[in-house]
C-alpha cells in the first residue's frame, strides 16, 4: 500500500511520518529536527511564502542534514503553507509520541551499527504507538562487550560477562567441572 503525502490530499494517515523515523533512527537526530521544525516555524510566522531549499541553507548552509532530503521531497509534493505546517505539526507528535529503545553500548556506533540495530529491532518487535520508535543510545565505558537493550519495561542484557554467566549457570559449569 503505498503512503499518500499529507500534502497531496490533506490525508490524515498516522504513518506518513514512518519514512522520516527511519531516516532518524535515533533520539539525537530527532531532536534536531525538532528544532528544525520550530525554526521553520519561526521563519514562517508571519509569511505567506514558503522555500524548504531556503530556509534548510539558511539553518544548516551546505550541510544540510540526511533526513533534510526526505522533508524536502514531502514538502516538493505541493500545498500550501498551512498543509506544510499541519504535516509538521504531525511530524512532531509522531517524534514525540514514538517509544524510545534505550541501547547501552560501550563504544561510539558508526551509522552501519545504528542503522543494522534499527532494523533488527524493527524486525522483532510490536511497537504500541503505530510501530513508530527511536533508539537512544548511551555509551558506558563500563560495559564490557556487548550491549543492553530496554523498551517498555522489557530489558535484554546481551553484553559479554552476562552472556558467559548466564551459559555457566544453567549448564552448571562450576558444579560439572570444577
Amino acid at each position: 500500500m503505498k503512503k499518500v503525502s499529507k500534502l497531496e490530499n490533506g490525508s490524515k494517515d498516522k504513518d506518513i511520518c514512518e519514512d522520516v523515523l527511519y531516516v532518524l533512527k535515533t533520539q539525537e537526530k530527532a531532536k534536531d529536527l525538532l528544532g528544525f521544525i520550530n525554526y521553520v516555524r519561526e521563519e514562517t510566522y508571519n509569511t505567506r511564502n514558503f522555500d524548504i531549499e531556503e530556509i534548510g541553507s539558511k539553518k544548516f548552509g551546505d550541510k544540510k542534514p540526511d533526513w533534510f532530503e526526505v522533508i524536502k521531497s514531502e514538502f516538493s509534493k505541493g500545498g500550501n503553507l498551512d498543509s506544510v505546517r499541519e504535516y509538521l505539526e504531525d511530524l512532531e507528535k509522531s517524534i514525540r509520541e514514538a517509544e524510545v529503545v534505550r541501547v547501552e553500548i560501550s563504544f561510539k556506533p558508526s551509522e552501519d551499527f545504528v542503522k543494522e540495530s534499527y532494523n533488527i529491532i524493527k524486525g522483532s518487535r510490536k511497537f504500541k504507538k503505530d510501530g513508530n520508535f527511536l533508539i537512544s543510545i548511551e555509551i558506558n565505558s563500563e560495559l564490557e562487550g556487548g550491549a543492553r537493550f530496554s523498551v517498555g519495561g522489557d530489558y535484554l542484557d546481551i553484553t559479554l560477562k552476562k552472556v558467559v554467566l548466564n551459559y555457566l549457570e544453567t549448564n552448571d559449569v562450576i558444579n560439572r567441572y570444577l
